[in-house]
């Protein structure tokens, strides 16, 4: 089978996912939609307590989510096939290249979890707007409209700042990425991944020359990366280019790898 990307091959091989994914997306969506019900109508309801709040709350509680989403897509590779065992092999029996496969599942991981995210979100803040109403907020707005205008207040950052949150942004999305192909149970690749992002980060943080106040420290940071702006941003740049070869090549050879991997 030949490495190059067919379109129409990677259409029959979107839709043979699709199909075979579909009741774990809806479950996975009815799931998603019922967490940001519960955490919008509960930030609506403590107006009833006296502990008001504007709609700020819910705001960053739709972007954190949805930025979840977004930087984890790629650890949730082989979710589907969770209580499908046979489901990894069926796909590597599918006609089309190992790139093909790789490329078409990425991609469908990446914006079907998007889209659940942004679909949950609209139709938790219609609920939540209708329930403001109700119990007569005083503040009532539409928290999808005001995420959409911190988006396009976030493209104001300073072009620097915004480039390097992009890139250290995306590092993060391969190490899900390759979790998810390294992991062999399935439901624990997006947490041990996570487990070593944070453990990578209190190890970043622990090796930071100590001041007498944090303020010393915070300065000699920001002056040190401010310094290797290029460095740094290369240096992640290049980690996510090699996450990614990673990721594809052990996708390749998860049947040749047999029980360290798969099931």
């Amino acid at each position: 089978m030949s490495k190059s990307l067919d379109i129409q091959r990677m259409k029959k091989m979107a839709r043979w996912n699709i199909a075979i994914d579909k009741p774990y997306l809806i479950k996975t969506t009815l799931a998603c939609l019922a967490c940001v019900v519960i955490i919008f109508q509960f930030q609506n309801l403590t107006y009833l307590f006296g502990s008001r709040h504007n709609i700020n709350m819910s705001v960053g509680s739709g972007m954190s989510f949805l930025l979840a989403f977004l930087l984890m897509s790629g650890g949730f590779f082989f979710s589907s096939f969770d209580k499908n065992k046979d489901g990894i092999r069926s796909m590597m029996l599918v006609p089309a290249s190992n790139l093909e496969k790789f490329t078409t599942r990425y991609l469908l991981c990446v914006i079907l979890y998007v889209a659940i995210g942004v679909v949950s979100i609209i139709a938790a803040d219609i609920l939540q707007y209708l329930v403001g109403l109700i119990i007569q907020r005083d503040n009532v707005a539409s928290v999808s409209m005001e995420i959409i205008q911190t988006i396009q207040n976030i493209t104001d950052w300073p072009a620097g700042l915004l480039l390097m949150l992009i890139v250290i942004g995306f590092w993060v999305h391969t190490v899900y990425l390759l979790g998810s192909q390294v992991i062999r149970p399935i439901k624990l690749g997006w947490v041990v991944s996570t487990l070593f992002i944070v453990l990578l980060f209190i190890g970043v943080v622990s090796v930071i020359p100590s001041h007498d106040e944090v303020y010393g420290s915070a300065r000699w940071l920001g002056t040190f990366v401010r310094e290797n702006k290029w460095a740094i941003e290369l240096l992640f740049v290049g980690l996510s280019v090699l996450n990614y070869w990673l990721a594809y090549r052990l996708f390749c050879r998860r049947q040749m790898i047999g029980k360290l991997f798969i099931y």
